[in-house]
């Protein structure tokens, strides 16, 4: 289960929109069996395909002036009933005929953001809508999903280009959300780590790091300027709201991070990593800016 104070930023990106929260069986029941019309099911999740894909997809989606007549949502690792109740939804669904030939109406589900957390590592449930949606979008749909995240949270967004002159002019620190073993292959000269999420290499599954607002707080003060980076974008755009929404003033969220962000429809590269940028890169933490380190200043 994780903690609510680092998910409740994660459903707001979506309630804030309008989309109805299933918090348990009777109510992912009631939206799906006793709605006259279309239902959109979103599973959220902690991920980063949740963050980077899911989140800002649906926020497009609803732009579109065609929209389904409810849309809802469970949380993955929250509310467990009602998200396993919504699969079962999910898998009578994925029998369905395709799209060209279906009834104009039906009950859908648009994406399982959180397919990848699930240890059958079985995928989303997409087929019925997917082909659809991705024409409607436009090509540079990972650049206007960043655009939807920034209006919705007061987080400056820098590509790695900037981020690097912030960090080496301006006193920016460099908080590398990823885990240890992502951490120790390689970073931004400088970055200390805390990460948001830990690597069981027992599950191959990534978890939240309960103590990742205590450290954050133990070694930066809510004025500090802070650059938040991961891999692609996902996970620091999660870790950036949630220290803007306790309290963190001058928190810069680094597009791209580590490997650089590419358009999930088109697969072209819609942002350029540090190391891809040819940016200064360590293997070796700083003096005091390894996770064991900086965990020492919990009090």
């Amino acid at each position: 289960m994780y903690p609510e104070f680092m998910i409740a930023p994660m459903r707001e990106e979506l309630t804030q929109l309008g989309v109805r929260e299933l918090r348990d069986a009777a109510a992912v029941d009631a939206a799906l069996t006793g709605t006259e019309g279309t239902v959109m099911v979103v599973v959220n999740s902690v991920c980063g395909c949740a963050a980077g894909r899911a989140r800002p997809g649906v926020a497009l989606a609803l732009r579109h002036p065609v929209k389904p007549d409810l849309v809802t949502t469970v949380f993955s690792g929250a509310d467990g009933e009602a998200t396993e109740r919504a699969r079962g939804y999910f898998n009578r669904i994925s029998a369905l005929v395709p799209v060209d030939s279906a009834p104009a109406r039906r009950k859908v589900t648009l994406h399982d953001g959180a397919s990848s957390d699930r240890k059958s590592g079985s995928p989303g449930h997409r087929c019925t809508v997917d082909g659809g949606v991705r024409h409607a979008l436009p090509q540079d749909s990972g650049r206007l999903a960043a655009g939807v995240r920034k209006s919705r949270m007061a987080v400056k967004h820098v590509d790695v280009k900037e981020a690097y002159r912030l960090q080496a002019g301006e006193g920016y620190a460099y908080i590398d959300v990823r885990s240890i073993p992502e951490y120790e292959g390689g970073h931004p000269a400088g970055a200390h780590n805390v990460p948001l999420l830990h690597y069981d290499a027992q599950t191959g599954q990534k978890t939240p790091n309960p103590e990742f607002l205590a450290v954050m707080q133990a070694n930066h003060s809510r004025d500090a300027k802070l650059l938040i980076g991961c891999q692609v974008g996902g996970r620091s755009t999660q870790a950036a709201g949630l220290l803007t929404s306790h309290g963190y003033q001058h928190v810069a969220n680094v597009r791209g991070g580590f490997g650089g962000a590419r358009d999930p429809v088109t697969g072209a590269l819609v942002d350029e990593g540090w190391s891809t940028a040819g940016l200064p890169v360590e293997t070796t933490a700083p003096p005091g800016g390894s996770y064991e380190e900086l965990r020492k200043n919990l009090t």
